[in-house]
């Protein structure tokens, strides 16, 4: 306990912190667009998805963005948009 940090660390833990244990950093995995379209096709879903990003200019936009070539999988945005046109995410996502 010669340490002066070891020592508020002490204090700190004996007035209730609890450190918490380490939790490694989950890593996003990406899927090509061009991977997603295939999938969309086979689904029989690729028109209802179309409809769907370029009826929002804003989901247009980010689709059609030259430097986004993959999206993340569990993107918010992506699986609403799957899930309102009936699409199963589990296998477009994959």
């Amino acid at each position: 306990m010669a340490n002066r940090d070891r020592r508020k660390l002490a204090a700190w833990e004996a007035a209730g912190g609890v450190i918490a244990p380490y939790a490694a950093p989950v890593e996003r995995r990406l899927v090509a667009k061009s991977v997603i379209i295939a999938r969309l096709q086979a689904a029989g879903k690729l028109a209802a998805a179309s409809a769907a990003i370029n009826a929002d200019l804003y989901v247009r936009e980010r689709w059609y963005a030259p430097d986004r070539p993959a999206i993340y999988a569990d993107d918010p945005e992506a699986l609403a948009l799957l899930t309102a046109i009936g699409a199963d995410r589990r296998v477009i996502l994959a």
